[in-house]
């Protein structure tokens, strides 16, 4: 006689007695009684029986997703049973719209999940669509209008949040600034941000280093030359505008000679002065006037400068 051992996996779960049949076949060097060939075994539950106040309670839990720039990103909503039960659970699952909006935000799911004897968790996942749009947060639910009658539902909406992850930088622009040639040693440039409920701006001079300013930055002790103001607006996010606004000058001392000088023009008693091979000409009676000291000789010419140099 021979003895065959069957293992028996044990589990707490209160359940009907469960049958198996153990076969033998292909004997050697004998003969095999069809009769006896088939043994059943069956295994006995002794687990307690669930109290009727065990039935399981079925909820689907929130879940925030990070909405993506392209493609699709799965938001993953978990169904979760009270408790454990011997029977299989059924429920049915369908989306619906709260401020997002299928199919653009996200792909309309319905459908069925079940729960095999002593599942707790499914899950069920809903495809999210990514943009790279600027937008406010969105959401839709995944309900659960269905259970079996051996389950109760708890809470049977799942709220999908889509968090808009796409960081639009604020832009810049300078509303009133110097610009082109001026005299002034001191400038005063006035800028907005696109974005003016919060942020701040950082400002610079000709190259310099980024700094903390405020509208309208002012500058002083201007040298000679050109010079470029920069500013650049910071949203609450800390997100940088990469463009920054620029205001340009070129500061000249106008009363001496050279640049500036040369593009001067004014007018002093309804007539015009104006300046032409470095020799201010008054009208016909001055050039008449700078005729004869040009056959004054030295003399006439060392009045002339000194009278340019006056301007």
């Amino acid at each position: 006689m021979k003895t065959i051992a069957v293992p028996i996996r044990g589990d707490t779960l209160d359940e009907p007695a469960e049958p198996l049949t153990l076969r033998l076949s292909a004997p050697s060097n004998a003969s095999l009684d069809p009769s006896v060939a088939d043994s059943t075994i069956r295994i006995v539950d002794q687990d307690p029986p669930r109290p009727p106040s065990a039935t399981p309670s079925l909820s689907v839990d929130d879940v925030r997703v990070a909405e993506g720039n392209t493609g699709e990103n799965p938001a993953r909503l978990r169904l979760q049973l009270s408790e454990s039960t011997d029977q299989a659970v059924t429920a049915s699952y369908s989306t619906a719209d709260v401020t997002a909006q299928a199919p653009t935000d996200y792909d309309a799911e319905s459908g069925t999940v079940t729960f095999s004897p002593g599942e707790r968790t499914a899950v069920v996942d809903v495809p999210v669509n990514g943009d790279k749009t600027d937008e406010s947060d969105e959401a839709f639910d995944l309900n659960l209008p269905n259970v079996s009658s051996n389950a109760t539902l708890g809470d049977s909406s799942g709220r999908v949040t889509i968090v808009d992850d796409d960081e639009i930088p604020p832009e810049t622009t300078i509303t009133s600034g110097p610009s082109g040639t001026v005299r002034s040693t001191t400038a005063s440039v006035a800028f907005k941000s696109s974005e003016p409920e919060a942020g701040s701006f950082e400002c610079r001079r000709d190259g310099g280093s980024w700094s903390a300013c405020a509208s309208p930055a002012g500058y002083s002790a201007l040298g000679q030359g050109a010079h470029t103001f920069e500013v650049r607006a910071i949203d609450g996010e800390g997100t940088v505008d990469p463009t920054a606004g620029q205001a340009q000058l070129d500061r000249r001392h106008l009363g001496s000679q050279g640049h500036g000088r040369e593009s001067l023009l004014r007018r002093e008693e309804g007539r015009p002065r104006r300046e032409r091979a470095g020799h201010v000409l008054r009208g016909h009676a001055d050039e008449h006037d700078h005729q004869g000291d040009r056959h004054a000789g030295p003399q006439g010419n060392d009045a002339a400068c000194r009278g340019e140099g006056q301007l």
